[in-house]
């Protein structure tokens, strides 16, 4: 397989976030990208302790969040609801980032 020289780990980084929960939309020139987090309910058998799997879900974002913020030179913002946890990217602009996710997923959102 040949792969493009602008995939280093970082981009494939964010390509597995993408794929693996990730959306692409494009409405009137804004471009959003939305990875979704969903909080979920952890048990284990034989241990009496809760887990606030939200608190703990926002806290694991940040370096998540501050890698992105590197690739892409914009800060992500984080965005919590009741059920979920979700990071938006947004852009006006077609750069270089974005023509190569693009390419990258061959035009799949």
């Amino acid at each position: 397989m040949n792969v493009p020289s602008f995939l280093d780990p970082d981009m494939a980084y964010l390509l597995g976030l993408i794929v693996g929960r990730g959306t692409i939309r494009e409405i009137s020139g804004l471009r959003r990208l939305v990875i979704e987090y969903p909080f979920r309910s952890l048990e284990a058998k034989g241990i009496k302790k809760s887990f606030d799997a939200q608190d703990n879900t926002l806290l694991s974002l940040d370096d998540t969040i501050n890698r992105l913020g590197e690739l892409i030179e914009v800060t992500p913002k984080k965005i919590s609801s009741r059920s979920s946890v979700s990071i938006i990217i947004e852009s006006t602009k077609f750069s270089l980032l974005w023509r190569n996710i693009n390419k990258l997923l061959k035009g799949k959102n």
